[in-house]
């Protein structure tokens, strides 16, 4: 078993004796096929500082020579056998910071040396089958850990892994999250994906289990905390689902060294001008709580993050800011975290949950700004809003669709907040729906033009075109991509909707009159839809403002961020 694949070999790579340069490194499995087409590996190795038990160890841990011919002092090890797992492990781990995401392993002869041991060590003492067991342990661990590498190498927001194995499907895949998108990563059979989730589940904070969790149980949800500090600090979030033929998982990749070494300014996130202004006036200003809506992956947390971290006093280190989140992400510098559960096994809802109970403790303390992390339920609603009555400057997440669906949901019997609370402008300041959208590769996008032909696509550019956008500004994506993109995408785009309302406005809010308090801010809106002004404009004609730049693709716009059919009707009702 290898976890290595064939590369084109470096310049100066020693080919075999008599052989042309090949195209590709041809690959050893033993040290007797080396010496096939190299010859005697002592001529090498005896200019290097290994003992006299290095030939043997190589020959039973099937690890392979190479030799650039130039450098005869550094050695090219490609693991070869099952045996070898832990030796992986290793290799990734002292040579990533130097090397990166790699195939082929360049290493010195001390870490060989070093790897000797390290196998010797794992295996004192125990018993051939004990042994056996410990190493294919170590296989998934390693694998698992080159997966998260390549989830941090990709830039990809969550691991998914995929089990099924009944139902005429017998099957595992792992897919990453990039850019919003999922991406098949790698397939295997079930009995392997098993043991790789439960590799991946043993590496948990104990901290972040309950009571009898200690092993992966396919068959009930279990959600933990994984920290792995040998490789770069990762730090993930474990959640699982029993699915009727198997298991779904779902791995967030939340911290990691380089990722967040300092919270970038919350105008470097991609809003525009007069949002920007928005959110420092509410941010930063005094009064009324900021509340960034949207659903899973919209960059909630990032943004929160980016305005706390960015706010002038927490940076002159003048003003104390916490986050209370479950778990924290990312890393806003001059900024306590503190991680409190609030899985309802472990504490029921409401003022039993130790996430409500941890809410009261930062209001009796000290505080200038808090992050509450998500409102989910009546207990943390009502105390975000105790939290602004109060004074203090607090910004929280939330799911909801829309600025107005907020407010709905805020006052629903779900969340039980009065109209009249809602309404304060020491309570809600601002708030932010936003969802993130591909960004178009400039290389490869498609004119609209081009590539809407059919019936159904003019009819869309027709409607576009009345409503003053023209065609021959709007490109779709290439899903082919090129070679300076991923599929046709490069990076996202923060589409983004803010209701900041004003005396007027909330007198409606107050009086239950949600539907007229928003139509009086729709009827602020600039009607040029390319214009950069956003007030009074919805998520969805934002989005048109980007497509007719060329940043977003009107595909993605037409489907993820709203229909250009029905438009007209949204235009017409506010």
């Amino acid at each position: 078993m290898s976890l290595f694949r064939p590369k084109k070999p470096a310049a100066g790579m020693l080919q075999p004796r008599g052989a042309a340069p090949a195209a590709t490194a041809v690959q050893w499995h033993t040290l007797d096929t080396f010496r096939q087409h190299y010859g005697d590996v002592a001529p090498y190795t005896e200019r290097l500082p290994l003992d006299a038990g290095f030939d043997a160890w190589m020959e039973s841990s099937a690890i392979v020579l190479r030799l650039p011919a130039r450098q005869p002092e550094v050695l090219l090890a490609s693991i070869a056998a099952v045996r070898s797992g832990v030796m992986l492990a290793q290799l990734r781990a002292t040579l990533r910071e130097a090397v990166g995401e790699i195939d082929e392993c360049t290493v010195s002869a001390q870490l060989l040396q070093h790897l000797r041991e390290v196998t010797a060590r794992s295996a004192g003492g125990a018993s051939a089958q004990t042994s056996e067991h410990r190493v294919q342990g170590t296989i998934y661990d390693a694998q698992f850990r080159e997966l998260v590498e390549r989830a941090i190498a990709s830039g990809a927001s969550d691991i998914h892994f995929r089990l099924r194995n009944d139902g005429g499907e017998s099957r595992g895949d792992v897919l990453l999250r990039i850019d919003g998108e999922l991406e098949p990563a790698l397939a295997m059979a079930p009995a392997q994906m098993h043991e790789l989730i439960a590799a991946a589940y043993a590496k948990s904070d104990a901290n972040s289990l309950a009571e009898g969790e200690g092993q992966f149980n396919a068959r009930r949800p279990m959600a933990s905390f994984i920290r792995m500090p040998d490789a770069r600090h990762v730090e993930l979030r474990f959640q699982s689902a029993p699915e009727r033929y198997g298991v779904d998982v779902a791995i967030r990749v939340l911290n990691y060294d380089g990722k967040v070494s300092d919270s970038p300014d919350i105008g470097a996130l991609g809003y525009l001008p007069d949002q920007v202004a928005l959110l420092h006036e509410y941010g930063h200003g005094p009064g009324g709580g900021v509340i960034f809506a949207g659903q899973t992956g919209s960059g909630k947390t990032t943004a929160l993050n980016a305005l706390v971290a960015s706010h002038p006093d927490v940076r002159a280190g003048t003003a104390y800011a916490a986050t209370l989140e479950d778990p924290p992400e990312g890393r806003p510098p001059n900024v306590s975290q503190f991680a409190v559960a609030r899985a309802a096994e472990r504490g029921g809802t409401g003022d039993d949950n130790p996430f409500v109970a941890g809410l009261r403790v930062r209001m009796r303390s000290d505080g200038d700004i808090l992050v509450m992390g998500e409102i989910r339920d009546s207990a943390t609603a009502e105390i975000f809003a105790q939290l602004g009555m109060s004074g203090h400057k607090v910004f929280a997440s939330f799911h909801a669709g829309s600025c107005r669906g907020s407010y709905e949901r805020l006052t629903s019997r779900l969340m039980g907040l009065s109209h009249e609370i809602v309404a304060s402008a020491d309570v809600i300041g601002l708030t932010v729906f936003q969802q993130l959208v591909p960004k178009l590769c400039p290389h490869c996008r498609i004119p609209a033009r081009e590539a809407w032909s059919g019936p159904e696509e003019r009819s869309r550019l027709a409607r576009l075109a009345a409503l003053g956008i023209d065609a021959g500004l709007l490109f779709v994506r290439n899903n082919h991509g090129c070679p300076a993109c991923s599929r046709g995408r490069v990076g996202v785009q923060v589409v983004a909707e803010m209701f900041a309302p004003d005396d007027a406005q909330r007198l409606l809010l107050a009086g239950g009159r949600l539907g007229e308090a928003f139509r009086s801010w729709r009827r602020r809106r600039d009607a040029d839809l390319q214009s950069a002004s956003t007030l009074g404009k919805t998520a969805f004609e934002i989005a048109l403002h980007f497509a007719a730049r060329g940043v977003i693709g009107i595909d993605t716009v037409d489907g993820l961020v709203g229909r250009i059919s029905t438009y007209e009707e949204q235009h017409a009702d506010g």
